[in-house]
């Protein structure tokens, strides 16, 4: 199999996975155990301090007000924070349709609408932004979080593909939003090293605090992590293969979108991680596992 003998049925368009590449897998092989750190407590407030000037030194895109969600916390990647959600409101939980499979995995039964307008009053909205629909921002979300603080409606927002974005845009001090998580999964590769961090309003009693409170954090993933960003930044998959990315769309006749592994074809989004490893690393990835 070559580059030029692809064709979009080649591209993946259920369960998009994340970017890959071999310079990640190589980093992690390169760790050495000598750095690794002995003090859980401390460690974890170097890994949050080390997330938080992550997300704030990013040219590509635009977190404002970060420092006003005061309450932090490690957790094991977003889907800890949505486990959390889960546990804590139970039916009271509203997402948008198309959002993170996890929820109705969780809830077969939680409740689904098509436009903010729909969500009832009092109610928690769980919501991807850089959104898993779009693979960018969203349109009129400042009248999202206007209708929501308006009728009681929590804001929760998983985050969890921002390191692999470009242009987003969002102000955090609205009042409706209560908690944004970020993690390093489809920053850095890191499906398999599970970690990230969650800044709320409010302080929150509940599973990851506790954990959090008790110092039973997940180091050796901090660590992973921390290397990471150390060695690539905020911005590494655009500042590396905006190149190889505008090739895949010119060749393929693909819409540009502002996720570095996704591109829109004919209204319909789909995966090019398996074009952009071939011209990366000169690697057929046809099945968008971590290989």
């Amino acid at each position: 199999m070559e580059y030029k003998s692809l064709t979009v049925d080649n591209f993946l368009t259920s369960r998009i996975p994340p970017m890959l590449v071999s310079k990640i897998i190589g980093l992690r092989n390169s760790l050495n155990m000598n750095d690794y750190p002995s003090d859980s407590n401390q460690y974890t407030k170097h890994f949050i301090e080390k997330v938080t000037s992550w997300i704030k030194s990013s040219k590509l895109n635009n977190i404002e007000n970060l420092e006003s969600l005061q309450f932090t916390d490690a957790i094991l990647g977003v889907s800890q924070q949505i486990d959390e959600l889960h546990y804590k409101y139970g039916n009271k939980l509203v997402i948008f349709d198309g959002e993170y499979a996890y929820h109705w995995r969780l809830n077969p039964s939680i409740l689904k609408v098509s436009h903010y307008s729909n969500i009832p009053a009092s109610s928690v909205l769980v919501m991807s932004y850089p959104s898993v629909k779009t693979a960018g921002n969203i349109e009129n979300m400042c009248e999202l979080l206007d209708f929501c603080y308006k009728h009681r409606i929590e804001v929760h927002i998983d985050a969890a593909w921002l390191g692999q974005c470009r242009n987003i845009k969002i102000d955090l001090s609205h009042p409706a939003i209560k908690t944004f998580s970020v993690s390093l999964s489809k920053a850095y590769s890191m499906g398999s090293q599970r970690i990230g961090v969650r800044y709320s309003r409010e302080h929150i009693n509940g599973p990851i605090n506790i954990m959090n409170n008790f110092g039973y954090n997940n180091i050796s993933d901090m660590w992973i992590g921390s290397s990471m960003i150390d060695t690539l930044g905020p911005d590494f998959w655009w500042k590396s293969y905006n190149t190889e990315y505008i090739k895949v769309c010119t060749d393929f006749a693909l819409k540009e979108t502002d996720s570095i592994n996704i591109a829109n074809y004919n209204g319909v989004f789909v995966s090019i991680r398996t074009p952009l490893r071939f011209l990366i690393d000169n690697r057929f990835d046809s099945r968008g596992y971590n290989v």
